[in-house]
């Protein structure tokens, strides 16, 4: 039996439209709580695989200004989760206004209306955010950022310790490694790997040394709503945490395991491309996420995008 839509608490969601929060919104449905959907413009709209028979989530056109921490304050949710995000490896000069506008000005809108909300009625409202594990490129003990982007989500790492610390918003940031699955138009490199077993001209690639923790975009889901979870029941030790993959393999391993599956050969030329400044060869693993672990292995993730891609 569904429950009363006004049972339900409020979950605000940013990034929705994006393709990992297309998977959260999805995966709200089957929870308690009901998705607001803070958005740049009205017209967006999440990806398209997106469907749903329980209920229409309700959309809030971001205001600028000002104007944005009351819009919040009005909405009133029960908790937050922050995905939206500007992000660049290699940035150019107009990549800035937009990035420290995502990255840094939004969530701290966000969260300065956590700390009003909770002065007005003594209720905390739980808040998780997504970063990335750029931000920790060569040191698991301090900051080691290999980009513009992976610098500003540490700055934002201080902005949400002053509100956790100072005015205690309970928080929990997931650094996430690279996310893949199903459904996924994004140019990232395993649909580049996949699109090239039935390419007639070669991909050109570095020289595909360089490892990845591919995590699938099922396992980063798992983890936000469980780290959601912990924070209503005071059970996560607030902080940043990891969230790898099962397993990690470089690029031309990657492209072996997509070849044993599908019987075919990954028309890849290696080493045309020089790799970039700041390549990560070694993902640095990091602290994970208390009592929480990857379930899909990149053989099943493959195969589960490979499926999804023939129908």
């Amino acid at each position: 039996m569904k429950k009363n839509r006004h049972s339900k608490k409020k979950v605000l969601i940013t990034g929705a439209t994006g393709y990992l929060g297309g998977f959260v919104l999805q995966a709200s449905q089957n929870t308690d709580w009901e998705p607001f959907l803070l958005v740049r413009s009205i017209s967006a709209q999440p990806v398209s695989f997106y469907s749903s028979d329980a209920r229409t989530p309700t959309f809030i056109n971001a205001k600028k200004g000002a104007g944005l921490v009351k819009q919040i304050i009005k909405v009133a949710p029960d908790a937050i989760i922050h995905l939206a995000a500007y992000g660049r490896y290699n940035h150019k000069s107009e990549d800035i206004t937009p990035m420290l506008d995502a990255n840094l000005y939004l969530g701290t809108c966000l969260l300065e209306a956590c700390y009003l909300l909770m002065e007005q009625d003594g209720r905390p409202r739980p808040f998780v955010y997504c970063g990335s594990y750029w931000q920790n490129a060569f040191s698991k003990q301090k900051p080691s950022p290999n980009s513009l982007y992976a610098a500003t989500k540490n700055a934002f790492d201080a902005i949400v310790n002053h509100y956790a610390n100072n005015c205690d918003v309970p928080t929990l940031g997931l650094k996430l490694y690279d996310i893949y699955g199903p459904h996924d138009k994004r140019k990232r490199i395993v649909n580049l790997i996949l699109d090239s077993l039935s390419a007639e001209k070669a991909q050109p690639m570095s020289g595909g040394m360089q490892k990845l923790s591919l995590l699938s975009v099922h396992d980063a889901v798992d983890a936000i709503f469980k780290g959601l979870a912990d924070l209503e029941l005071c059970k996560a030790m607030e902080g940043t945490y990891g969230v790898p993959g099962s397993e990690t393999y470089t690029l031309q391993e990657i492209a072996k395991i997509a070849e044993t599956i599908t019987g075919k050969s990954a028309n890849i030329n290696w080493g045309v491309y020089p790799y970039r400044e700041k390549e990560i060869f070694e993902p640095v693993v990091l602290p994970s996420l208390p009592e929480w672990h990857p379930k899909v292995s990149l053989r099943e993730g493959l195969i589960e995008m490979i499926t999804a891609r023939n129908t």
